[in-house]
């Protein structure tokens, strides 16, 4: 996905190149997102920016143009990071989140040194975007959570671990699969993993058998149909 940072207002375009790796004067950017250490990086700095933007973060009050109200709460979509100390010199907002989130992602990091995955630049762009941009819902923590700021977001990751083999999340299978987990017998869809080993199983194609809609290739926006129970197109 390309973004064009020109037409924003002064602190969205900071937060544009600060996001998305824009350069002065160019209307394609270069994402500076190319690992879990850059993507950690700039989701505390999104985050810190979010904290500021809804009112979490000491006095710091919503940027001028930091978006209209969406769903009850405002966009932060053009808020800038606020990385002030806590009182008495302490840590910084991005300090603190930068930590939560690297524990967070110490399995992806793990599964991308081995070669198991790797990160999309541009889907991350975009994800980070998509977060910034998302309503003040007053369910904001004090430290980031990888898995609902980001880790649903598709296409972030692509998995190298094909079908019937060992896997711990599913964000290692290859496409149009997922990591079973065999204690649990469910899709193991974060991104810590879960306390079962896991194997790479393909999800059900149009037609094909299925007890639940997990079993259906969600890509292909397929469910468990309950008359047939065979994965198929919603018709509602």
């Amino acid at each position: 996905m390309r973004y064009r940072c020109s037409w924003l207002g002064p602190a969205a375009l900071v937060l544009c190149g600060l996001l998305l790796g824009c350069e002065s004067g160019s209307s394609t950017p270069v994402s500076t997102i190319t690992d879990t250490g850059s993507l950690a990086t700039r989701l505390a700095q999104a985050f810190c920016a979010r904290q500021a933007c809804c009112g979490l973060a000491g006095d710091a009050a919503m940027p001028a143009d930091a978006g209209s109200v969406v769903d009850g709460g405002p966009s932060c979509s053009g808020a800038t990071a606020s990385d002030a100390s806590a009182g008495g010199g302490g840590s910084t907002c991005e300090a603190r989140a930068l930590v939560a989130i690297t524990e967070q992602l110490a399995l992806v990091s793990t599964a991308a040194a081995e070669g198991l995955l790797a990160l999309n630049p541009s889907a991350a762009d975009a994800c980070l975007a998509a977060y910034l941009a998302g309503p003040c819902g007053g369910s904001e923590g004090a430290i980031p959570n990888v898995q609902s700021d980001v880790g649903n977001c598709g296409g972030l990751f692509t998995g190298y671990i094909p079908v019937t083999e060992r896997c711990d999340m599913t964000a290692e299978c290859v496409a149009h699969s997922f990591c079973l987990a065999q204690g649990t017998g469910q899709n193991v869809t974060s991104l810590g993993g879960s306390a079962s080993l896991g194997v790479c199983f393909p999800y059900e194609q149009t037609g094909q058998a299925c007890n639940s809609s997990g079993d259906c290739d969600p890509s292909a926006g397929l469910a468990c149909d309950t008359s047939t129970l065979t994965c198929e197109m919603p018709t509602s």
